[in-house]
């Protein structure tokens, strides 16, 4: 039986784990389901949100923005005449020791974490290459207005013991005990994880015409 949980009866089954029905616990709810989500999206590297922006570099400019609903970019490549060039990842400090003049330019072939908001690629653009950035997106999030997700239809199982894992400081417990239920959630929560991942990979195999029965990941 496929679990498949809305807002309301993933709060509830939560509120029903022994965990605090106060109004400060519904208060943090949303940012608790959030980030189960954005974890469940990263343990199983759903390519259900997979997608791609593209833009334009400007000359003399180290840095580019990054997608608004990123969590995780994929690759990053420039078109140079008209042939992919992939970019390749370095830390920002080989970054800075490569191109210790960013006024100098030239083709990018590098590039690196900046801030939360933006990339730097070097050399610094020496022409307005058109770039792609393959990445996970952040679907919209579970709450109380948008009650219906597909990771919550589709991966159910995953998200309540996500969430409760999430809950774990409003569980009315002391220390040993909630370290305790912490480990037993825990386990249960990357036991669902394993099983949906085998169930990605029999969706994956019946694209090749291999035919298995889906269970967690439903029709």
């Amino acid at each position: 039986i496929i679990m498949q949980y809305t807002y309301t009866t993933l709060l509830a089954s939560c509120q029903n784990y022994e965990t605090d029905d106060s109004s400060e616990y519904e208060t943090e709810f949303p940012k608790i389901v959030q980030l189960s989500e954005m974890r469940i999206i990263k343990d199983l590297n759903l390519s259900v949100f997979d997608t791609s922006t593209t833009g334009n570099m400007v000359v003399g400019t180290q840095s580019i923005s990054k997608p608004s609903d990123l969590i995780t970019i994929q690759d990053l490549f420039i078109t140079v005449n008209n042939e992919r060039q992939i970019l390749q990842l370095r830390s920002k400090s080989w970054i800075d020791d490569y191109w210790r003049n960013s006024s100098t330019t030239g083709q990018p072939v590098y590039f690196c974490e900046d801030t939360t908001t933006t990339w730097l690629v070097a050399p610094t653009p020496d022409s307005t290459y058109t770039y792609k950035v393959n990445y996970v997106a952040r679907p919209a999030p579970m709450t109380s207005t948008n009650t219906t997700t597909w990771i919550g239809d589709k991966l159910g199982e995953c998200l309540l013991y996500a969430t409760l894992l999430g809950s774990m400081p409003f569980f009315r417990e002391d220390v040993s005990t909630e370290q305790s239920i912490t480990k037993y959630w825990e386990n249960t929560y990357n036991n669902a994880i394993a099983q949906a991942k085998l169930e990605l990979m029999n969706m994956m195999s019946a694209k090749d015409g291999i035919v298995r029965p889906l269970t967690v990941m439903g029709a």
